[in-house]
């Protein structure tokens, strides 16, 4: 639940502890005040983070405003995009690279089964561990093949990016909060802050964008 509509909340990190920061408030009188706390501060101390609390309002107006200005800077959607592939491109080199080591793996295993099924008792129990070996082995391949076809439609294109970005300012002031927390969480993988100059670092969620481009799309079309 997230009753106080923390924009922030599961994203926020504290870079200079590397650990994440949860919501929070304090209410004096009749005002209510919203924050972020270092889960390092709250388990060991105040003193022992540079900037333990954070005050959520200031902060989560500045990423909506960032998420704006990148949908009126081409450079910057450019760049958007190359690094939300590269992201996406590099977990299907992995994948592939685990597939190809599977398959040799497998390869290696029935080779094996052949041997000792002519050397063998069929009651050996390295057969059984062999043919564990090559169940496992074959779920994983099964499991990497639908990781791998789940990636490839989250590969970005500029032409989505600047779509999404660019109506972002207008949409954002039409959604009730609850709807405003989940796009940023549909939109933002990561918010970090570091105490070292006290900037922000944010990492955009490639697949993400695409949901929401294809749900902008989707509304274009109802109002037309």
């Amino acid at each position: 639940r997230n009753k106080h509509n923390a924009l922030l909340r599961g994203l926020l990190r504290c870079a200079a502890c590397d650990c994440g920061m949860s919501h929070s408030y304090t209410v004096k009188g009749s005002r209510q005040y919203r924050y972020y706390v270092c889960h390092h501060a709250q388990k060991r101390g105040w003193q022992t983070c540079p900037t333990p609390s954070l005050p959520a309002g200031e902060l989560e107006r500045f990423v909506i405003d960032q998420i704006k200005a990148v949908g009126r800077d081409p450079l910057v959607i450019k760049e958007t995009v190359v690094e939300a592939r590269r992201q996406v491109t590099d977990q299907i080199d992995r994948l592939h690279a685990e597939r190809v080591a599977l398959r040799g793996e497998l390869r290696a295993d029935h080779a094996e089964l052949s041997r000792r099924a002519t050397a063998s008792s069929a009651s050996d129990p390295r057969l059984a561990d062999t043919h564990e070996h090559i169940r496992h082995a074959e779920q994983r391949q099964t499991a990497i093949d639908d990781e791998l076809a789940a990636l490839d439609g989250e590969l970005v294109h500029e032409n989505e990016v600047a779509a999404v970005l660019a109506d972002f300012d207008a949409l954002w002031d039409c959604l009730a909060p609850r709807e405003q927390a989940r796009v940023m969480e549909l939109l933002v993988e990561q918010v970090s802050y570091h105490d070292d100059g006290g900037y922000l670092s944010i990492t955009f969620r490639a697949s993400g964008i695409k949901t929401l481009a294809s749900e902008l799309a989707q509304r274009k079309e109802v109002a037309a």
